[in-house]
């Protein structure tokens, strides 16, 4: 699939008043800055996960979400924002040429080069919405879209919208972006709505016994959990931490990019148990880091060989400062092997908790050390890691050196649950049924997109308070993803090999349920198992035994929203061409069964149609007049009385829709005979 239609977020920067700067100064001058310039906000760019798409004259185009989404593309977008303005600023001190920059960011659909090609030319509204909001951003501003605000809005502090005239677009919304909330992104969430932890009772008891198992025994336990983004592996340790050891577990978190991220985790830990608080000075930081130190070595020498290490950990001096005489990887290893004898003194005086967060974003170094905490058969310490289901093909033997292991995985809630979840966050005994079966649907069982509908619906004005109850303020005939949750999927889709998500991608035409045979003949080729087998493995596809058209096995989507995500990425060229195929095999394979199934080919025959046509593709008349025929055998076929009022409604509806479009394509296709092109 040459091309892909994805969410992404553009970045438009440009150096202001470059021209006047330009005839002020000797022009080889200008030349050299300019080119320093981009070099350095090029490096900023791609540090925070951009692709530059290009330079254009004294501007700078970059886009977050080709070739691979990140989950929190947007946050990456305006983070790097900051950081070009931070850097030119920086630049500028030792330039003959002062340098200012604004800047535009906006989030929205595109089409892009797929991951499988070096070009990633990216087109649409996004892109010009984003270079708009540049040009009417003031020096030094940073103006942002829309979308890009509310995906931010809990990282990043924003005055108040205002419109500005965007040439061939109309007026936009514009957020001016104050200031970062953090210096580090953070897995900030929205709080408005709270639930108690719910359906986790059993993995709630798991941890409650091996926490006792460790301060009985006095030896280590490693615990890991896994689950998909949104599952509630934050929330259960949470309140975990509230039932067993308040006060006592100490969390850091990896980080998906930036600079020192290895022992940015360590970091935290450190600082926590020494009680540095983010408002201490160097000076105040560095006594604390010393005294909690000095508490637990007794030896002076050893104990300050020990605290300089740690303070390199801390960020308090530069590691190469710490120990200027040794070689840097030995160095590295030393701080690591500090920051373990440390902890391993402290928890001898009490049962010491630590958590990482987010591992699959670690590296092998925090990854080393962390096992070597687990395996410290004299050390209490209950260590606890939140993982993705990727974590363990990156990390496929983790723990298996662990005094006492003890592994979770997480599975999604049960439609009970998920109802009951509903209830709770809304505040209410008795939910619309409309709505909680919608949810439960859509949901699939992850608390958080159980949240993210809900909030949705909430913002979008289709539930409202009301007389102390939440009422349904609209039609909830067809919940779309929130746009909350896009990347976060999309995420997943990238992380797959190439061949993995074209099938995917095909599988989604037919449904949530698909055969082999099925896969192949939207294809067009043979499915290769091993690419089934990953995509199994990845927990996107499970095995299943309900029924499917086709022989073969029958796959799965492990969860809706993956099939939902995975269509929209398909271009609707491809679109259009792979429910053609599928049409014409569902007609051909179902023999004299197909009268049973006029339905689902007149649907595929139909979108193959209204998607050439939305194209002006050459022969999408062909495919008009079998769309045509297709819903006129579904209108006439025999149906149960309880069946045929909506649905033949609907039918003569969209025959009539086809109808439009055929007379609307020949006219234009008689005009263009007429006129010369």
């Amino acid at each position: 699939m040459p091309e892909e239609r994805k969410v992404v977020t553009v970045l438009f920067a440009d150096l202001v008043d470059s021209t006047a700067l330009g005839a002020a100064h000797d022009p080889e001058v200008v030349r050299a800055t300019l080119s320093r310039t981009f070099d350095a906000l090029r490096e900023v760019l791609v540090a925070h996960g951009a692709t530059v798409e290009k330079f254009i004259g004294d501007a700078v185009m970059a886009v977050f979400g080709v070739p691979r989404v990140h989950d929190d593309d947007p946050d990456r977008a305006v983070r790097a924002a900051f950081a070009l303005r931070d850097r030119l600023i920086r630049v500028s001190e030792y330039s003959p040429i002062p340098l200012q920059l604004r800047v535009g960011v906006n989030t929205g659909e595109a089409v892009a080069g797929s991951a499988e090609s070096d070009q990633f030319l990216v087109t649409g509204p996004p892109v010009n919405a984003a270079s708009r909001l540049q040009s009417a951003a003031s020096p030094g501003e940073i103006l942002v879209g829309s979308l890009t605000a509310r995906l931010t809005r809990t990282s990043v502090r924003y005055a108040e919208p205002r419109g500005v005239a965007a040439k061939g677009i109309g007026t936009l919304d514009a957020w001016s972006a104050l200031e970062l909330s953090s210096a580090v992104p953070e897995a900030s969430r929205d709080s408005t709505l709270r639930a108690p932890l719910i359906g986790r009772e059993r993995e709630m008891r798991l941890l409650q016994k091996a926490f006792a198992r460790t301060k009985r025994s006095g030896t280590p336990t490693l615990v890991t959990i896994v689950g998909p983004a949104g599952v509630g592996k934050t929330r259960l340790v949470g309140e975990f931490v509230d039932r067993a050891c308040p006060g006592r577990m100490r969390s850091g978190r990896c980080l998906p990019y930036g600079d020192a991220v290895t022992l940015y985790p360590l970091q935290l830990i450190l600082r926590a148990e020494c009680g540095i608080e983010p408002t201490d000075d160097h000076a105040a930081a560095l006594a604390k880091l010393e005294r909690a130190v000095g508490e637990v070595f007794d030896s002076p020498a050893e104990a300050r060989l020990i605290a300089t290490r740690l303070a390199a950990i801390a960020g308090l001096v530069q590691a190469e400062d710490s120990a200027p005489d040794v070689p840097l990887a030995q160095l590295r290893d030393e701080l690591r092997a500090s920051f373990c004898q440390f902890l391993e003194r402290r928890a001898k005086r009490e049962p010491l908790a630590l958590l990482f967060e987010d591992l699959h974003w670690a590296e092998p170094p925090l990854v080393r050390v962390i096992e070597r905490l687990a395996e410290a058969g004299a050390s209490p310490f209950f260590v606890v890691c939140l993982a993705r289901p990727d974590f363990r093909e990156v990390f496929p033997s983790f723990g298996a050196t662990a005094a006492d292991v003890l592994s979770l995985t997480l599975e999604p809630l049960e439609a009970v649950q998920t109802g009951r979840l509903v209830r709770e966050l809304l505040g209410l005994a008795d939910v619309p049924e409309p709505l909680r079966t919608a949810v439960i649907a859509r949901a699939d069982g992850n608390p958080l997109y159980v949240e993210e509908f809900l909030r949705m619906l909430i913002d979008g004005g289709r539930i409202a308070q009301r007389d102390g109850g939440w009422v349904l303020s609209g039609e909830l005939t067809t919940l779309e993803v929130p746009a909350t949750l896009i990347g976060l999927i999309a995420a997943r889709l990238d992380q797959v090999t190439p061949e993995v998500k074209r099938l995917l991608q095909r599988a989604s035409l037919v449904g949530r349920v698909f055969t082999v045979s099925a896969l192949e003949a939207i294809a067009g080729e043979p499915v290769r198992r091993d690419a089934i087998d990953e995509a199994v493995r990845r927990d996107l596809l499970s095995q299943t035994d309900e029924p499917g058209l086709g022989d073969g096995p029958a796959y799965r989507f492990k969860h809706v929203l993956v099939r939902d995500v995975a269509y929209a990425t398909v271009s609707k060229t491809e679109r259009a061409k792979l429910h053609d195929n599928y049409g014409r095999w569902l007609e051909s394979s179902l023999g004299d069964r197909e009268g049973e199934f006029a339905d689902l080919i007149a649907f595929h025959a139909e979108q193959a149609f209204l998607l050439s046509n939305d194209l002006d593709q050459p022969g999408c008349e062909v495919l008009g007049r079998r769309a045509r025929e297709w819903l006129q055998r579904a209108l006439t076929r025999p149906r149960r009385a309880s069946q045929r009022k909506v649905p033949i409604a609907g039918l003569e509806l969209r025959i009539q829709a086809v109808e439009d479009r055929l007379v609307a394509l020949a006219q234009r296709r008689m005009l263009r005979t007429l006129v010369p092109s």
